[in-house]
Parts: C-alpha cells; structure tokens; sequence
C-alpha cells in the first residue's frame, strides 16, 4: 500500500471515528435502574384507612431494574422483600417480563406477599411524537404522549441511542428506550438513574412460575370479585390495577 493509498484510509477511518463520536454510541442491551415516586394523596377513593396513612406518609419511593436486549426485557423491582410496612399496600411493586419476538408478556403482581402471574401480550400504544426534549441518566431523550381518554394522559421521555423499544413496567413501543414516564397529574413519575451498558443473554430474561397461578386479565378481575366482592371499592382497585395495563 502506498502512501497516498495509507493516508485516504487513514482519512476515512478518522472521519468515522469523529462520526461516532457526534453521534453517541448506540447501545442494544444493558440494565436500567429507575426510581418510581408515587403521591399517595393522589391515589383515588381509598378507603378511611388507607387514606390516613396517605396522609401521614404523602409519598412511596421504589426503585426497578430494566434488564434489557433486542429481543425483551425484565422490569423487577429492587429489595421488595423488605417492604413491609402499611404505606406498601398503596403502590404494588409488579414485575414484568416482555418478549419482543413473540409478542407475549407475564406480569407478576404481589399483593400483600400474595403473587399471581398474568399473562397478556405486549401493549400496542398509539403514541403521539413532540419536539420537546431533556436529558436523563445522561442521554438525550424526547417525549411522546400516550391520550389513553379526553382526561387521562401518560408522558414518556425516550433515549434514541438506546435502541430496543422497551421501558418500565408495561410500557413500550417507542423508537428507543424509554427513560421517564409520567402521569399527567404527577401521581406516578418514574426516572431513570442510571444506564449500564452490558451484554444481556436471552436466559437474563426468562422466568419460572412454579406453583405460582397463572391467570388472564379477565380471569384476574373474576377472582379478585370473588374473593372479595363486588362492592365500589373493589371495582376501583381492579380498575387501579388495569388503569395503563
């Protein structure tokens, strides 16, 4: 190779470099830790009880790990063995297992140390795009808009150099991770933060239900009127639990 031949490629290889630069590094798999903040004074028709200790504690903290390649990922929350106190009842730690490649999804509730799986698809959302911006957990992220209703809205801030289409708990389907999410009246704000780009085998995702039931969503409301009842405050903790399912 001659010299003028050695500085072209040595030109081009430069070029992509800088190129890589400007652009960012695009990431296909990694582990994400969010912090969810819930405003129990925001949650509605508790009964005298439940709203007391609202009252008292105003707010629950939780933090998820998002384990995540191109093909799923797994939503679980971190030390939920430790939580045992009565303000715990008010926000449900769920995990949540998605697989991309066949459309599947198993959400495990815990409920008062009572688990059940739910089995379901992944969401189809009809996100709406906007031009607005801000950065989280270091990377640069847009917001999209999920209009569920006239008055119910979802806010989601995501990461494009994160490349597969996954987020916390149910939520999915944009063109990049999602890093923020938000209810439009603050009730339940998550934020990632921290991202940990590492290689993710497909087994990181798998799960056992063991002897662990596993219901579908209609045969989950069913059991929960069942066993008890199908009074008012019953109906709202099942529509509370299916709000953005």
């Amino acid at each position: 190779m001659n010299k003028n031949s050695l500085s072209k490629y040595s030109a081009i290889i430069a070029i992509l470099l800088l190129t890589a630069t400007a652009f960012g590094q695009f990431v296909e798999s990694g582990k994400i830790t969010y912090e969810r903040k819930t405003n129990l004074l925001k949650i509605p028709n508790l009964p005298p009880f439940l709203k007391q200790i609202a009252e008292e504690k105003k707010y629950n903290v939780d933090e998820f790990v998002l384990t995540f390649n191109s093909n799923g990922s797994s939503f679980i929350p971190k030390n939920a063995s430790t939580s045992t106190g009565p303000a715990d009842m008010l926000s449900i730690k769920n995990t949540v297992y998605s697989n991309r490649t066949t459309g599947n999804r198993m959400t495990l509730l815990d409920i008062m140390g009572n688990k059940i799986f739910i089995n379901d698809t992944v969401n189809k959302i009809n996100w709406t795009m906007t031009d607005n911006t801000r950065k989280l957990a270091g990377y640069d992220c847009k917001m999209a808009i999920y209009r569920k209703d006239d008055s119910t809205r979802l806010y989601a801030w995501y990461a494009e150099e994160l490349i597969p289409a996954v987020g916390p708990e149910t939520f999915s389907g944009l063109p990049g991770t999602i890093l923020g999410l938000a209810t439009e009246d603050g009730g339940v704000v998550y934020f990632a933060k921290s991202v940990e780009i590492t290689p993710v085998n497909d087994k990181d995702l798998s799960f056992e239900t063991g002897k662990i039931k596993v219901y579908s969503k209609t045969e989950f409301a069913a059991e929960i009127a069942k066993q008890m009842g199908n009074n008012p405050m019953v109906k709202g903790m099942i529509a509370s639990f299916f709000r953005w399912y």
